[in-house]
């Protein structure tokens, strides 16, 4: 009995096949309907062929920022205390303003 391919980039190739034909058959569809002019049917593509992208970069730059995170900033007070909300030290031996 053959094992199933559990390789996951085969799943991804076939719904982005999918995902192609069918935007493809909607942009046909649009185009072909009656009552929209030339420049409805130019947003109706761009937006049937925008939207997936802008959701994968969307996807795309959520998981490289999880998978890249910024440095911790570093504690700039010499006695380990965080400085007091004003901007001001609260060690009594800072002299600064």
């Amino acid at each position: 009995m053959p094992h199933a391919n559990t390789d996951p980039s085969h799943v991804v190739w076939a719904l982005g096949a999918a995902l192609v034909i069918v935007n493809a058959i909607v942009c046909v569809a649009a185009a072909r309907a009656d009552g929209l002019t030339r420049g409805q049917i130019v947003v109706h593509t761009a937006v049937v062929w925008l939207i997936p992208l802008i959701g994968a970069g969307m996807v795309g730059t959520f998981l490289w920022s999880e998978a890249h995170p910024p440095p911790l900033p570093q504690q700039t007070s010499h006695s380990g205390e965080a400085p007091a909300a004003s901007g001001h030290s609260t060690d009594p031996g800072d002299r600064s303003p």
